[in-house]
């Protein structure tokens, strides 16, 4: 298939990718040894970094780390979650 996938199957990819996962974690050669090894790594440590300005405009938010924020932009942080999110200046 090419191209993007089709609308009506976008809201069935998390199940698809993880019976996918399954199929390949599960799969064994004749002697019984895994076919491949596969490793599934969460990086929340990793995404808790990440921040998104807030807009009025939500076809306009864009992801970014932490460390392309300019430093002198203010920011707030969740305390439940320790998500972060940068203060746009007014102006």
């Amino acid at each position: 298939m090419l191209g993007p996938l089709p609308e009506g199957a976008r809201i069935h990819i998390g199940k698809v990718l993880d019976a996918l996962l399954v199929l390949v974690a599960w799969a064994r050669d004749p002697i019984s040894r895994p076919l491949v090894t596969l490793r599934v790594q969460v990086w929340l440590r990793e995404l808790r970094r990440m921040v998104v300005q807030v807009r009025s405009d939500s076809q306009n938010i864009e992801l970014r780390a932490d460390s392309d924020i300019k430093r002198e932009q203010a920011s707030c942080t969740c305390h439940f979650c320790s998500a972060q999110t940068a203060i746009p200046q007014a102006g």
